[in-house]
């Protein structure tokens, strides 16, 4: 059990690091709780949940110095809290909400320290002193590692059993109705996303998604595939308009 945790708790110091590093963009809810899911010997519940989690948090998005819910956080111990326990998606989404919010001031405060180190280093720099310059990027490497690795740990090996006994006093009704709820979230995340993406000339893809998946019973691989035929046709006609306004086609 603290073996899983710990591994767990590491890969989340290293989805930290890629939200403030290279943005290999693993550490987004699908990747983050799959892989958690994968090293607790539980890959399905990892893909569901994760899933889930991705399609809920589509629209949420740091913009300017806004700092969101951390979703990362959320999907880990999300995940991991269902797989431990046994519970379904409903379980994992009940668990990451919370979890997520509460990381959101972690952040915040990870960022106020660094801003701190960003002072250090100034003075580092003026005095020449690289070789301690060179370490202070280290203690910031660890510092955010840790910020993420440790509350994940803590959360997942000290909450699994707590979660577990509150949820064997739970009523079944009230479980039931998390679970449906958790089923309507998905679309309630995609309705939030379109609500940025969807014009005035793009509501017929919508449609056109919409009849393929329920009319002609397409899966949602069969639905990408047709998808991305239709953009790459929508990109040439942009393209064609475009070069058409500038001074017209080439006949």
């Amino acid at each position: 059990m603290i073996l899983k945790c710990l591994l767990v708790g590491i890969w989340a110091g290293f989805c930290g690091l890629d939200a403030f590093g290279p943005q290999f963009q693993f550490r987004k809810p699908l990747l983050a709780g799959t892989v958690t899911g994968l090293l607790l010997g539980d890959l399905r519940t990892g893909l569901v949940v994760g899933g889930t989690l991705e399609l809920m948090w589509l629209g949420v998005n740091a913009v300017g110095a806004y700092t969101p819910p951390d979703v990362t956080t959320g999907a880990i111990v999300g995940t991991a809290i269902a797989a431990l326990t046994g519970g379904d998606v409903s379980v994992g989404v009940t668990a990451a909400i919370p979890v997520a919010t509460l990381m959101q001031q972690g952040i915040i405060l990870l960022k106020t320290i660094r801003n701190v180190f960003n002072g250090w280093a100034e003075k580092l720099a003026e005095a020449g002193d690289f070789r301690k310059l060179d370490q202070l990027q280290v203690y910031g490497v660890l510092l955010t590692f840790f910020m993420y690795a440790i509350p994940c740990f803590v959360t997942i090996y000290v909450g699994s059993a707590a979660i577990q006994s509150l949820l064997d006093v739970i009523p079944a009704w009230i479980l039931t109705g998390l679970n449906v709820a958790s089923k309507m979230i998905p679309a309630i995340g995609l309705g939030m996303l379109l609500n940025y993406m969807l014009k005035k000339s793009n509501w017929q893809y919508l449609v056109l998604g919409f009849a393929f998946a329920n009319y002609l019973g397409l899966n949602l691989f069969a639905v990408s595939i047709i998808a991305i035929g239709i953009a790459g046709m929508h990109c040439c006609l942009e393209n064609k308009e475009a070069q058409s306004e500038e001074g017209g086609l080439d006949l």
